[in-house]
């Protein structure tokens, strides 16, 4: 259980830096047909006791452990009861098997650790770890595990290098939010843990994230014919081609206010830009200013992602304009002062890989399904 505790601590925390290439929803749908042995059970875990259609039965795990990056998740729709044995289970284990997907088993204690993990990255609705939601887990984790397999098959792995940058960089920026390294290893202490095994589970989950993508990636292949088209089509029926990744600054300002406060709004916030210093992002700086200057209504941070059409007319016209990377002049509007920094555009191949990964990956998920072996347990109980 305490990997589940230690994931539930964290995993909100790190997940907004865990951005994969142009995957950051997962959906899909699927009919799926696996092949399982008549009661339901591993052929191996029968005794000869067990060859009674009527004994009641709890596989466990194995005592070494599979691995957890040779089991994943991913999917969130629940398997037809009529394409799945599920066997049924008897007294309750340390920890149980509730899934079998060809060889490898998975076991409770790993789908809680991995329900908080899709809870915190909004896959999943949040919440206590009940049932439906166990099984809405196990059916991603289920999915991803046949993707890996497919992955370890093709010999996709993550550049070690890249990893650990990934991971240390995450880390870095926990640190610094929960006051330095000596606040934030009582933090992980108050949870149980520890710097070390955190890394090595943050580091597990980014590696599962990143070969996923890769797998699914190596078959998608875009043209720049195929763009073209899904810019017009997307035109003609009005919708967005374009998405800019906006922080922002903003000094609230009535209409009928003297020159005085605007002219003042605009050189505090130009003195906001001067303190922005290598290694501080435009939007972590707003956002401290932001907050100590709350009873003015001042705002600032990382605005989102959004399309110019949704921006007041004088900040769609600046858009246009800015470069990315470079924060905007104050620019005035009929609500106040704002300075605007582009951190990055969604463009139309992008939109389109989006829409693109999540078809190719539901159609080859429904196709593993097809040819894998796959038993579940009705008993989510420790």
């Amino acid at each position: 259980m305490r990997p589940f505790v230690v994931c539930c601590l964290f995993l909100a925390a790190y997940a907004w830096a865990i951005v994969l290439p142009a995957h950051a929803q997962r959906t899909s749908s699927r009919d799926t047909s696996p092949t399982v042995s008549e009661d339901g059970l591993k052929p191996a875990l029968r005794t000869p006791a067990q060859q009674a259609p009527s004994e009641d039965t709890s596989p466990t795990a194995s005592e070494d452990g599979l691995k957890p990056a040779l089991r994943t998740s991913s999917a969130a729709q629940g398997t037809p009861a009529s394409r799945v044995a599920t066997p049924r289970v008897a007294a309750p284990l340390a920890d149980r098997v509730v899934a079998w997907v060809d060889e490898d088993a998975v076991t409770l204690s790993e789908l809680q650790e991995a329900l908080a993990h899709y809870q915190s990255q909004g896959d999943i609705a949040p919440g206590k770890a009940d049932e439906a939601r166990l099984r809405e887990a196990r059916e991603r984790w289920i999915d991803e595990a046949l993707i890996l397999a497919q992955a370890r098959q093709r010999h996709i792995e993550v550049p070690t290098e890249s990893l650990d940058n990934r991971v240390e960089g995450v880390l870095a920026g926990m640190e610094k939010s929960h006051g330095g390294a000596e606040a934030f290893n009582r933090f992980l202490a108050r949870g149980g843990t520890d710097r070390r095994t955190l890394r090595a589970q943050m580091r597990e989950w980014t590696r599962r994230e990143w070969i996923l993508a890769q797998a699914v990636n190596e078959r998608i292949a875009i043209t720049d014919e195929e763009v073209k088209r899904f810019v017009e089509e997307r035109t003609r029926k009005g919708l967005p081609t374009l998405r800019y990744h906006l922080s922002h600054l903003f000094f609230p300002i009535g209409k009928d206010a003297p020159e005085e406060r605007w002219k003042d709004a605009e050189e505090r916030g130009q003195g906001v830009l001067a303190a922005v210093s290598p290694g501080h992002a435009f939007s972590e700086v707003a956002g401290t200013f932001a907050e100590r200057s709350r009873d003015e209504g001042v705002q600032g941070g990382f605005l989102g992602i959004v399309e110019p059409k949704e921006l007041q007319p004088e900040l769609a016209a600046a858009l246009e304009k800015m470069e990315i990377g470079r924060p905007s002049g104050p620019i005035r509007t009929g609500r106040g002062v704002h300075f605007l920094l582009v951190e990055r555009k969604t463009t139309p191949r992008e939109i389109l890989y989006t829409i693109r990964f999540e078809e190719e990956r539901a159609k080859w998920i429904k196709e593993l399904r097809r040819k894998a072996t796959i038993q579940t347990t009705v008993d989510f109980r420790l």
